[in-house]
């Protein structure tokens, strides 16, 4: 039963990336801005996770209002890609660099 919705899953969002491959960038601005934020987020400090997420969501709500749910679900799913990831304390501050930086060229807000 897992592997099936695994299966399917994987699936969808293979699907929905290549419907969306003939968008103006968005879908792999969104894709490297998860993959960072994902990163990123393992980096923190416990006590500044509950902050993260919170404009973590901020910019979900953000994405999926003005590009749609697709846009808005492969940024999500990178999210978690990322936090996934191996990651180094030496990437920690360039990993944040990078996101403020795509944040800002998305123009996206968020709390911090």
């Amino acid at each position: 039963m897992t592997r099936t919705m695994t299966f399917s899953m994987c699936l969808s969002a293979l699907l929905a990336t290549s419907a969306m491959s003939h968008d103006d960038g968005t879908t792999e601005k969104a894709r490297h801005l998860g993959i960072a934020i994902g990163k990123t987020y393992t980096c923190m400090p416990e006590a500044d996770r509950p902050v993260a997420r919170a404009d973590f969501e901020e910019m979900f709500d953000m994405i999926h209002h003005t590009d749609g749910n697709e846009i808005a679900f492969v940024f999500a799913v990178a999210i978690g890609y990322g936090a996934a990831s191996d990651v180094t304390e030496a990437e920690c501050t360039e990993l944040l660099k990078h996101a403020t930086a795509v944040k800002a060229e998305m123009g996206l807000g968020g709390t911090k």
